[in-house]
Parts: structure tokens; sequence; C-alpha cells
């Protein structure tokens, strides 16, 4: 069956959202999801760029900037685990075929660089937080270059 992924969304026949299926948690950000599986080292992005990758993936819709937080009315979930725009720490991406054969791996995702400070555990130890790096990108490249 061809679906035509340019069509709006909820106008399928079926009722099969496809693509276009709602996420369960509220608020979820899938390129923030995106932009800790690019920063996690395992993607295989340069280090040189990993920052300046994983900002551009985040910013893609205006919603994820410089600070990363859950929002008041997020649903949590039950253990102690860090959280924000309905991304969990050790939610799981699937390995997918970016084509031209790009391939990102399988990832667990870590929401460290979301402290303020140097990482401490792994994978990041010793890296900088997520707003240190924005704000060096900010420095290296200006704000206007990063909007």
């Amino acid at each position: 069956m061809r679906r035509d992924i340019g069509k709006a969304p909820g106008k399928s026949k079926s009722g099969d959202r496809g693509w276009w299926t709602r996420y369960k948690r509220k608020h979820f950000r899938h390129e923030l999801a995106s932009a800790f599986a690019a920063l996690h080292p395992s993607s295989g992005l340069p280090g040189e760029q990993r920052d300046l990758i994983a900002y551009l993936v985040a910013a893609h819709h205006g919603k994820v900037r410089l600070s990363l937080r859950s929002l008041p009315d997020e649903r949590h979930p039950e253990d102690e685990r860090r959280f924000a725009w309905g991304v969990w720490q050790r939610d799981e991406l699937a390995k997918i075929d970016l084509g031209s054969g790009v391939i990102a791996p399988h990832v667990a995702l870590s929401l460290e660089p979301m402290e303020l400070g140097e990482s401490v555990e792994e994978p990041f130890v010793g890296q900088p937080s997520w707003i240190e790096r924005a704000l060096r990108l900010r420095d290296d490249l200006g704000p206007l270059r990063l909007a």
C-alpha cells in the first residue's frame, strides 16, 4: 500500500494516522530526543561538529533552544528519571537508516547534559552541559547564525 506523506494528518480513509500518530506523552518533542541521540558518543558524529548538529536538530521547530526543563503540567516518570518535553532518561530510539549510507544507531537516551555544570554520568562524563554547549555555539557563531 502506498502512502502519501504529503497529505494532511488524519485524512486517511482507513483511520490509520501512520507517521502522524500522536505521542502518548504530553508536550513530547521528537527533536529533543533526536538531539540527545546526536549528542550521544555512539552517534558517530565528529566531536567538533556534534554540538552544532545537536543544536540544529533540537531547534528545527523553534521550541527547544537554550534551556531544557520539564513543563509544569508534564507527566513525569514513576521513578526518579530526568525528563523534559516528554522525553525521559533511558528512552530508547531504534536503529534507523537515514539514507545515503547514514545509519543512526540504537541508543538509550541520557538527559544528563540538561543538568547545569560538567556532566558526571556516563556516557557524558567530563563533558559540558547543554546550555554551556549552546552558549559556546552562540558566542562562536553569533546569535543570528543560530536563529
